[in-house]
C-alpha cells in the first residue's frame, strides 16, 4: 500500500514518511521517488535506529577508531510470527518474508553503524514445508556482511 498512498500524497502536495520496506518492487520504489520529485516533496523511509542515543554513540566510537578495524558484522533480528492471518505472511502485502521485512533492519544497521558499504552480503532463507503459515513467504533469514580488511 506504500506506493499507492505515496502517489496520492504527491498529488496533493504532501511530504511522505514511509515505513519499510518501501515497496514490493524496484519499479514501485522508483515510481514513488519520481512522483515525489515531480511534486517537489520529500520522501523518507523510516528508520528510527539512527536517532537512538546508543546507536549514535556506537557510530562515534567507530569513527574515532575505538573499536579497531571492522572486518565482519553479524546482526540478528527476530519476530514471533504466530498469527497465520497477519500481513507479513501474505506475499501480495509483504513482498516476501523475513528477508525484505526483518533482514533490512540488519543491513541498514550495518551501513549506519559502520559508515561503510559491505563488500559482500550473504543471506540464507528457508521455507518449512510442514508449516502452513509459510506457504507464500520464507520463515527464517540469517545473514552476515563482510568488509574489506584494512
Amino acid at each position: 500500500m506504500h506506493k499507492e498512498l505515496s502517489l496520492r500524497a504527491a498529488k496533493i502536495g504532501k511530504h511522505v514518511l514511509c515505513e519499510k520496506p518501501m515497496a514490493n518492487s524496484v519499479a514501485d520504489c522508483q515510481a514513488m521517488v519520481d512522483a515525489m520529485r515531480r511534486a517537489d516533496r520529500k520522501l523518507m523511509i523510516a528508520y528510527r535506529s539512527q536517532y537512538e542515543p546508543m546507536d549514535r554513540m556506537i557510530v562515534k566510537m567507530v569513527k574515532d577508531r575505538q573499536l579497531g578495524p571492522l572486518r565482519e558484522f553479524i546482526a540478528g533480528n527476530s519476530q514471533n510470527v504466530g498469527d497465520p492471518s497477519q500481513w507479513r505472511l501474505n506475499k501480495a502485502l509483504a513482498g516476501g518474508g523475513a528477508l525484505p521485512d526483518i533482514g533490512l533492519y540488519c543491513l541498514n544497521a550495518v551501513r549506519f553503524l559502520s559508515g561503510e558499504e559491505p563488500q559482500e552480503v550473504i543471506a540464507t532463507v528457508y521455507r518449512p514445508e510442514s508449516d502452513p503459515r509459510f506457504v507464500e513467504v520464507e520463515r527464517p533469514c540469517t545473514s552476515s556482511c563482510d568488509f574489506q580488511a584494512d
